[in-house]
Order: C-alpha cells, then structure tokens, then sequence
C-alpha cells in the first residue's frame, strides 16, 4: 500500500515516520529547506529519549511519487485551501505539480 503525507511538517513527518516503521510504503511532499533535510538526513523525532530516524523518498513534485492509494493532508489550518488549489487530478493529466508553484494557482 502506498501513502503519501502532503505536507511532512512537524505533524505530517511524525504520522509518515510511524507509517514507515510500521512497514508502509511511504513517501512525503514538503518545500524548501525541510525537504532538503528531510532528502539528506531523513526524518527524525525525538521523543523522551528515543531518537528515531527513517529515509524515505521526498519531493516538492508529487507526479514524482506515481498513483498513490492513500494521501493524508497535514498542512496548518491557514493553509487548508493549499490542496484545493493543487487539484490533484491535474497531477496524472500532466499539470506541472511543483508545490513552489501552488501559490500562484488560485482556486478553480
């Protein structure tokens, strides 16, 4: 089964993370300097004194990834209409699918 976290923040890396580790196929959509951390060290959360760390593919272009089977959102409430305005589908019609071009898109 694969899963894919749109927006692999604080909330969204730790769900990923305990996907991953739980055995599921999982991949992450973030920007910028996160995604380049999350690309050269992977994600990490430190809970008490437990470290866990889990490599998994990351990209700002979610057409990358394929067909997924599940996509959980877990972006901040100010940027709840960021997937709306992504539109999905236009990602397996050819749309361009770069998150750093999300913000210009307004909603449709």
């Amino acid at each position: 089964m694969k899963i894919c976290v749109f927006g692999a923040g604080a909330i969204g890396g730790y769900v990923g993370l305990m996907l991953k580790k739980g055995g599921a196929d999982v991949s992450l959509i973030a920007r910028g300097p996160h995604l380049d951390a999350i690309n050269s060290k992977g994600i990490k959360v430190v809970f008490k004194e437990e470290e866990l760390v889990e490599k998994m593919p990351a990209t700002d272009t979610p057409s990358d990834l394929g067909p997924q089977d599940y996509v959980i959102v877990a972006l901040k409430a100010h940027r709840r209409s960021f997937p709306c305005r992504y539109r999905a589908a236009d990602q397996w019609r050819g749309g361009s699918g770069r998150a750093s071009d999300l913000n210009a898109a307004g909603p449709r």
